[in-house]
């Protein structure tokens, strides 16, 4: 038994020794967590109650301030209405000398009955709202307006009445001012005791709970995450027979038969562990009684799974063989096609060289007979015409010589199959023998078919290095396609759709673009993921294999380093773009 085994069991049974040293840190404790929470709330209380009783102690204060300065007008009127009915200024001022020595006053002011000030000591304030500040002289002194937060000034005004003939008359008005500068003065002491209790209120609240819950929450929960992490699952049995038991050190627990209504939630957990650990031996007997019926279950799986293994693998090599002859099909199909078209288109200009052969020579002999008849001058005026004539013939005869040529220079090169070799190739050139050869082929087979095609070569494209046999199957694949869109949807009869495909290439620096356009009824999006995926067609059947644009894809990305991307509009129009590096 290893050494944390035995620290483990000596935590688990009676009378063994707890382990001394706690694995979970005092920050980490629950009894930590959960007093985060408690002193939070606690901490927020406690300052909304001291905030209260600060207030509460700082109005009563000032309350009591101001009975104090209500009660001197009793006191000190009477001798001021006598100096102003007297108009004694000194009285007066000797009066108010004496108001200043009253701690709780800052300022006195007395007015006529126009409001006028007659006179004032210390800090008041004017009708206007201003303050002002004067010396025990009536000299008026800097008035500071920043003295802090508790320097705002409370006032009572009392009236100053004289009784003349049994008459009382006022003559005038007069006003103590305090500040609560003088208030926060008396009650901050108070203030500083009341935090000081909070605090320390707060803090002992902190060290009893933090050590009470530890000692009654943290220490046997410490014991069971012990107990749980060294849990020897091989072996629940010691070495006297007894199972895993555990056994917590629970705070006020007894060795009384425990009862349910008397168990705490350690001890339930306790005895759930406990029962846990007989479900887990009986478990485990029952598992190890079932892991020899799963070897021979995995035996015989095997033998099964090794079986049909075989079997798929002689499947997949008859898909790979079925795929390749499909293939090889395919481009059997398109060599018959390439080459049907190819045998029409070369038919007509050939017909036509002959045919303008045949007008040339009875041209030229009717000119022979007019000039032995009539010795015709050569600027007459019918001679000018046949001499035109015979030269738009000649033209065309060369034209279409060129282009028959060109035809069968295409067929050569698309013929070739795989042995192409990479050679310096003018893409413009190569498309435009390929447009003259894919539409003519299209039209072979279907007389209805009429598309307007439109070409845009950059005149500014280099020659570059590819298989052109290559090129010609991607590029006659993708316009067959475009033709295909095209006239289907042109079978729609919209009278204002013209069925349209073009060709551009462009220029881009390290690189070549070519775009090839219809305005066919475009691709379904969902479908645009799975256009280059082998056997996926949107054709009907028998009407194409879908392996077109599969053969495309390698040709252009693996045999060219290129890219071939596909735009579509689903309704509006599809167009393929390939580019390929310089």
């Amino acid at each position: 038994m290893s050494e944390y085994q035995i620290r483990l069991r000596d935590s688990m049974f009676p009378g063994r020794n707890i382990m001394s040293q706690s694995p979970v840190r005092l920050r980490n404790s629950i009894a930590t967590q959960y007093l985060k929470i408690v002193f939070g709330l606690y901490f927020i209380v406690v300052v909304v109650l001291t905030g209260i009783q600060l207030i509460t102690e700082y109005r009563h204060v000032k309350e009591t301030i101001s009975e104090e300065i209500q009660r001197l007008p009793a006191v000190f009127g009477p001798g001021i209405v006598r100096s102003l009915w007297n108009f004694s200024d000194v009285g007066l001022h000797s009066i108010l000398i004496g108001m200043m020595e009253i701690p709780t006053i800052v300022g006195v002011k007395v007015e006529g009955e126009d409001g006028e000030i007659i006179q004032s000591i210390g800090t008041i304030i004017t009708q206007d709202g201003s303050k002002i500040s004067t010396d025990i002289d009536g000299n008026l002194i800097p008035f500071y307006k920043n003295k802090g937060l508790f320097a705002e000034l409370f006032q009572y005004e009392f009236p100053l009445l004289n009784e003349v003939n049994g008459e009382i008359e006022r003559i005038g008005t007069g006003t103590i001012y305090s500040s609560t500068s003088i208030v926060i003065q008396r009650v901050k002491y108070g203030f500083i005791l009341i935090l000081i209790s909070a605090i320390i209120k707060t803090l002992a609240l902190w060290i009893i709970f933090l050590f009470f819950g530890r000692m009654i929450l943290g220490r046997p929960l410490e014991q069971l995450t012990t107990a749980v992490d060294g849990l020897p699952l091989d072996n629940l049995e010691n070495s006297d027979g007894k199972r895993w038991k555990v056994n917590l050190n629970i705070f006020g627990k007894t060795n009384h038969p425990p009862k349910q209504r008397n168990q705490n939630e350690l001890e339930i957990l306790e005895n759930a562990f406990n029962r846990m650990t007989d479900k887990l031996f009986q478990t485990i007997f029952e598992l190890e009684k079932s892991k020899a019926q799963l070897h021979l279950l995995n035996e015989e799986l095997e033998e099964r799974v090794n079986q049909r293994t075989a079997d798929l693998n002689e499947a997949l090599e008859n898909l790979h063989k079925t795929q390749n002859q499909l293939i090889v099909q395919e481009k059997l199909a398109s060599m018959g096609a390439l080459t049907a078209g190819i045998a029409h288109e070369i038919k007509n200009p050939i017909n036509l060289v002959n045919n303008f052969a045949e007008i040339s020579t009875d041209l030229l002999e009717e000119l022979q007979d007019k000039q032995k008849k009539s010795k015709i001058n050569l600027k007459d005026k019918d001679t000018s015409e046949v001499f035109q004539m015979l030269k738009r013939s000649l033209t065309k005869i060369e034209k279409n010589g060129k282009r028959a040529d060109r035809i069968v220079e295409g067929m050569l090169m698309h013929a070739k199959g795989n042995k192409g070799k990479h050679q310096l190739t003018d893409i413009n050139q190569l498309l435009q023998t390929l447009l003259e050869i894919a539409y003519p082929s299209m039209r072979a087979k279907d007389k209805t078919i009429n598309i307007n095609i439109e070409s845009a070569f950059d005149q500014h494209l280099e020659k570059i290095n590819v298989i052109p046999e290559d090129l010609s199957r991607v590029f006659v694949n993708m316009m067959n396609n475009a033709f295909y869109a095209a006239h289907q949807k042109s079978k729609e009869n919209d009278p204002e759709f013209s069925p349209m495909v073009k060709v551009r290439t462009n220029n881009l620096g390290n690189r070549i673009e070519i775009r090839i356009f219809d305005n066919g009824n475009g691709i379904p999006k969902k479908n645009l993921d799975k256009i280059f995926e082998p056997f996926f067609t949107t054709k009907p059947p028998g009407e194409g294999t879908g392996l077109g644009l599969s053969l495309s894809y390698d040709i252009i990305v693996q045999g060219h380093h290129g890219s071939i991307q596909v735009e579509s509009k689903e309704g509006h129009f599809t167009e393929f773009i390939v580019t390929l590096p310089k």
